[in-house]
């Protein structure tokens, strides 16, 4: 009876250390600035499912600002990311959750592409500052269920038709594939001259001049040799606005992402209306 009693104790002493493993301590890195660097840290909670883990993930992923790039609660996968600058690349974040004999454990892998210096020190204050929110139990669920009817900030990103081409670019050049998802609901303000304008499939298209090949702009050594078109497809009612544009003239157009054509390197908002 006393050594069953103290294998029980052995056993509960070692999932309660196991619970009581912080983020912090979990932090590992691997890589460099030069091939690139993956931090990551993870927490193991009791009662937390999977798909409380990912409802609750999407509702702090968006509380910090962050995108909701694909979202699998099934099967317990994310990608979040901080959104790209004209100076900063987005910076994507993998979330894994998975569930074992009642213990939910949930992993964030933070990855830096080459040539992007990161202190191991921020990166982990920057991690498990999503990652220690997330909760257990009743209070778990409760989060999940406000995480899952969350929605992303409605307010247009403001943005200067030069320099967005320029960033749209180096997005593409990493991969083209995300931009689609990254962009998904996004409203824009854009800022820039009108190029030339058309009609297509019963819409008036504004093209806004962009740094191409033919601006005379000089391409930076590793720089992509492209630059991103950004078109804006007018509401129906702005038609006659639209018409009345001239060559060259400045605009400021907000409107909602529509579509990426990676062949073309093209941008398209919708339903867009001059400010």
């Amino acid at each position: 009876m006393r050594l069953k009693l103290i294998i029980t104790f052995l056993c509960f002493a070692s999932s309660s250390t196991s619970f009581a493993s912080t983020c912090e301590e979990s932090f590992s890195k691997k890589g460099n600035v030069f091939s690139g660097g993956q931090y990551s840290a993870s927490v193991s909670l009791p009662n937390l499912s999977v798909a409380s883990a990912i409802g609750q993930m999407r509702g702090i992923a968006l509380n910090n600002k962050m995108d909701v790039i694909s979202e699998d609660a099934e099967n317990g996968s994310m990608l979040i990311e901080e959104r790209a600058t004209s100076i900063r690349r987005a910076v994507p974040v993998i979330i894994s959750a998975s569930n074992s004999a009642g213990v939910g454990t949930v992993e964030a892998l933070l990855k830096t592409s080459p040539g992007m210096a990161a202190k191991a020190d921020t990166m982990k204050v920057y991690i498990c500052n999503l990652l220690n929110e997330i909760k257990s139990g009743k209070e778990g669920k409760n989060a999940a269920a406000k995480g899952k009817n969350a929605a992303a900030s409605s307010a247009p990103t403001k943005v200067n038709a030069f320099d967005f081409s320029y960033q749209l670019a180096q997005e593409a050049k990493v991969n083209d594939a995300v931009i689609a998802p990254r962009y998904k609901g996004r409203v824009f303000t854009i800022t820039g001259r009108v190029a030339f304008q058309g009609q297509e499939r019963g819409f008036q298209r504004i093209v806004f001049e962009t740094p191409d090949d033919g601006s005379g702009t000089i391409s930076l050594p590793g720089e992509p040799y492209f630059k991103v078109g950004i078109v804006c497809e007018m509401a129906k009612d702005k038609t006659a606005y639209a018409l009345s544009l001239r060559q060259k003239e400045k605009i400021k157009l907000t409107g909602v992402f529509s579509d990426y054509n990676g062949i073309r390197d093209i941008f398209t908002l919708k339903d867009c209306r001059p400010e």
